[in-house]
């Protein structure tokens, strides 16, 4: 409902066809009428304790970039471990001094020289339905193989299920997913799932080319 939100409250709303994460963010910021730049995604919210930290930030100098602390949800469940705590993200700069780095996924903010660490949060409600899980599964592995497929010449089946087996465990064991029970679990196999298809058909582009 993001169009009809903006036009109830006089808002100006900007229209670009999708092409990646980088690109369409990059566009956002390009239009922003303030120097300094506050970037949320859909699904992410600040508190009234990071709403007041970042109000009473000293904004004089452009060359420094603000990270974020997360706190991630998984299906409503907030997630400890799993590689995904302590998690701090790049969400506040100025836009003169930084930009996107051009990834089609996993994008990050680059430019800045110096970063200073926030206190508070912002909440991230991540992964809300399984409907959304396989959503963002598809997703993510058509853009990831994408980038793959650049980089390679060969993928085998085996290295497919490997790698993301390999993944399972890293979440589960090492990132010690296991603390977060069944949470954990979902997760490691949900990284499972997104690296075997992003393998997968990273082999099937390859494959065409030949």
């Amino acid at each position: 409902q993001t169009t009809g939100i903006v036009q109830s409250t006089g808002g100006t709303l900007h229209r670009k066809p999708w092409v990646d994460f980088s690109e369409q963010k990059q566009y956002a910021i390009d239009n922003c009428l303030t120097d300094w730049v506050l970037i949320l995604d859909a699904d992410e919210r600040l508190t009234s304790l990071s709403i007041q930290e970042i109000t009473h930030l000293n904004l004089n100098d452009p060359s420094i970039a603000y990270a974020i602390p997360r706190k991630s949800f998984f299906l409503g469940n907030e997630v400890r471990y799993c590689g995904w705590r302590p998690d701090y993200v790049v969400r506040l700069f100025n836009r003169n001094q930084c930009r996107f780095n051009g990834r089609s996924v996993h994008e990050a903010i680059i430019g800045f020289k110096k970063v200073r660490h926030l206190k508070n949060s912002l909440l991230h409600y991540s992964y809300q339905s399984k409907a959304e899980i396989n959503k963002k599964i598809d997703l993510y592995s058509d853009l990831g193989a994408q980038i793959i497929s650049t980089k390679r010449t060969n993928i085998s089946s085996t290295e497919c299920f490997f790698r993301a087996s390999w993944i399972f465990v890293k979440t589960l064991l090492i990132k010690l997913g296991v603390l977060d029970g069944t949470t954990g679990f979902r997760i490691a196999l949900m990284n499972f799932k997104s690296t075997y298809l992003k393998y997968k058909k990273a082999k099937e582009r390859l494959d065409l080319a030949k």
